[in-house]
Protein backbone atom coordinates (compact mmCIF):
# COMPACT_ATOMS: atom_id res chain seq x y z
CA UNK A 1 0.00 0.00 0.00
CA UNK A 2 2.79 2.83 0.80
CA UNK A 3 4.05 1.74 -2.70
CA UNK A 4 1.34 2.60 -4.11
CA UNK A 5 0.82 5.75 -2.24
CA UNK A 6 3.98 6.83 -3.07
CA UNK A 7 4.33 6.75 -6.52
CA UNK A 8 0.75 8.32 -6.68
CA UNK A 9 2.04 11.17 -4.93
CA UNK A 10 5.77 11.29 -6.79
CA UNK A 11 2.93 11.60 -9.83
CA UNK A 12 0.99 14.86 -8.27
CA UNK A 13 4.12 16.68 -7.51
CA UNK A 14 6.09 15.49 -10.84
CA UNK A 15 3.57 15.01 -13.15
CA UNK A 16 2.41 18.47 -13.97
CA UNK A 17 6.34 19.45 -14.18
CA UNK A 18 6.93 16.80 -16.98
CA UNK A 19 4.03 18.13 -18.61
CA UNK A 20 5.29 21.42 -18.92
CA UNK A 21 8.68 20.57 -19.47
CA UNK A 22 7.20 18.77 -22.52
CA UNK A 23 4.76 21.31 -23.62
CA UNK A 24 7.77 24.10 -23.31
CA UNK A 25 9.31 21.75 -26.30
CA UNK A 26 6.39 20.77 -28.05
CA UNK A 27 2.81 22.15 -28.25
CA UNK A 28 0.52 21.46 -25.02
CA UNK A 29 -1.71 19.03 -27.13
CA UNK A 30 1.30 16.81 -27.50
CA UNK A 31 2.16 16.85 -23.73
CA UNK A 32 -0.71 15.74 -22.84
CA UNK A 33 -0.83 12.94 -24.92
CA UNK A 34 2.17 11.55 -22.41
CA UNK A 35 -0.29 10.63 -19.22
CA UNK A 36 -3.02 9.47 -21.58
CA UNK A 37 -0.92 6.90 -22.95
CA UNK A 38 0.76 6.40 -19.87
CA UNK A 39 -3.03 5.58 -18.75
CA UNK A 40 -3.53 3.19 -21.40
CA UNK A 41 -0.21 1.58 -20.91
CA UNK A 42 -1.02 0.43 -17.72
CA UNK A 43 -4.46 -0.28 -18.35
CA UNK A 44 -3.09 -2.76 -20.49
CA UNK A 45 -0.44 -3.86 -18.15
CA UNK A 46 -3.45 -4.40 -15.18
CA UNK A 47 -4.24 -8.04 -16.16
CA UNK A 48 -0.70 -9.01 -15.59
CA UNK A 49 -0.10 -8.28 -11.93
CA UNK A 50 -3.49 -9.29 -10.52
CA UNK A 51 -2.43 -12.89 -8.28
CA UNK A 52 -2.67 -15.94 -9.67
CA UNK A 53 -2.27 -18.10 -6.40
CA UNK A 54 -5.21 -17.76 -3.96
CA UNK A 55 -4.73 -14.98 -1.07
CA UNK A 56 -6.51 -14.80 2.74
CA UNK A 57 -8.86 -11.97 0.86
CA UNK A 58 -9.94 -14.39 -2.42
CA UNK A 59 -12.78 -15.41 -0.60
CA UNK A 60 -14.08 -11.63 -0.39
CA UNK A 61 -14.14 -11.48 -4.65
CA UNK A 62 -16.97 -11.44 -6.43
Amino acid sequence: MSRVVGLGYLGFLAGPACIGWIAEATFLTTAMVVPLACVLLAALLAPVLTPTAPTRWSAWAP
